[in-house]
């Protein structure tokens, strides 16, 4: 069965094909009255199996004893008991509490299993190993390299400066006494390469996060990332793990006054008049404070030129019609049409009538 097809599975259809494609398992857990007999049961059935050497067979029997035990999460600083073969028999047993739990963990186990029993994933063939990889841009791309060496240095004073405001626990990752600040930036720069101190440095709040991704996130994001936190989300991101993302925007939109209520004014931009005839262009999610919206003459022409070495797919969509590929160094010239378009008005209501009746419509529709 192909992946896409087994990630639409219900957990009754998936039960079912364990009962198909995996009867010995199935038997096993439904024989069993007991977590505990079928782990011992299951584990007795992986010694005697032909592949139980196999890295599929050691992966299991890894699995089987872990489970039961407790590991400390680092993004929620609790402990939280592992339960993967616990879950697989209450599932395999129809005894599972939560039945809208997500199938992630049975499809895993169920292809885990396959394996073991000799059924391997066909290989891809050039041409998708091809497409593939050149799908996004690798990190040996010399202008992603340059990107991730600007965010690594950004951040290396940053956790300079973490370091320093750091109450005064136990750690290993603390400066001696008079070490200058050059000193402290090469400390850190060695430390870098410690997967121990990603850990111990990472990001835990909203206000950090957007300090290390240089102050680029929106007050919306900033908002949800709070109210999340407030629920009780787990936060938790290392420093290397964010020295990877790319904080450049993601394009921009030039509209009309009649289309600066619409997509542009969801990307920040401001609210024109119709009957003012200018130009708006409001970049889209653009990862600077500095990133502002523009309202021009109408008698101004727009050119977007994309980068001449840029790695990133770039699309041209007007007014939200098929969207057409772009090439490194092209261009895109926008001007006011010498074509005017006339409009029946069916109401004497005025443009900021209909814009509160919209705004309001919205927010209410929020609200519910």
């Amino acid at each position: 069965m192909k992946q896409k097809k087994m990630l639409t599975l219900t957990l009754s259809q998936l039960k079912q094909l364990y009962q198909q494609e995996l009867p010995e398992l199935y038997q096993l857990a439904n024989e069993t009255t007991n977590e505990t007999d079928f782990k011992n049961n299951l584990d007795k059935f992986l010694s005697l199996h032909p592949q139980a050497e196999s890295n599929t067979g050691k992966q299991i029997r890894l699995l089987i004893n872990y489970d039961g035990r407790s590991i400390h999460e680092l993004s929620t600083e609790q402990d939280m008991s592992v339960q993967t073969f616990s879950l697989l028999h209450r599932f395999l047993t129809g005894n599972l509490e939560n039945t809208d739990m997500a199938t992630d963990l049975f499809i895993d186990l169920f292809y885990l299993f396959k394996r073991l029993g000799g059924a391997e994933l066909p290989p891809l063939s050039m041409q998708r190993v091809r497409i593939r990889s050149e799908r996004w841009p690798s990190g040996l791309d010399a202008e992603v390299r340059e990107i991730r060496a600007d965010n690594r240095e950004r951040m290396l004073h940053l956790l300079v400066q973490k370091i320093e405001n750091r109450k005064s626990t136990p750690s290993r990752f603390r400066f001696a006494e008079g070490m200058s600040y050059e000193d402290k930036s090469r400390q850190v720069a060695i430390w870098w390469n410690d997967f121990r101190f990603h850990l111990a440095m990472a990001v835990k709040s909203p206000s950090e996060l957007n300090r290390f991704l240089g102050n680029s996130l929106s007050s919306e994001t900033m908002y949800l990332l709070s109210k999340a936190r407030k629920k009780g989300m787990p936060f938790f991101a290392t420093p290397y793990y964010l020295s990877l993302l790319d904080v450049t925007g993601d394009g921009v939109i030039v509209a009309s006054p009649t289309g600066s209520t619409a997509y542009s004014l969801s990307a920040g931009g401001p609210v024109v008049e119709p009957t003012a005839r200018n130009l708006i262009v409001s970049p889209i999610c653009a990862h600077s404070v500095h990133a502002n919206s523009y309202v021009l003459s109408p008698e101004r022409t727009v050119t977007v030129q994309t980068e001449k070495t840029g790695y990133k797919p770039i699309f041209l969509s007007a007014d939200g019609g098929r969207a057409f590929s772009l090439r490194n160094g092209d261009a895109v010239e926008i001007r006011r049409s010498k074509y005017e378009t006339k409009l029946v008005r069916l109401s004497n209501k005025s443009f900021c009538d209909i814009l509160q009746k919209k705004m309001l419509m919205g927010v209410l529709g929020h609200e519910e």
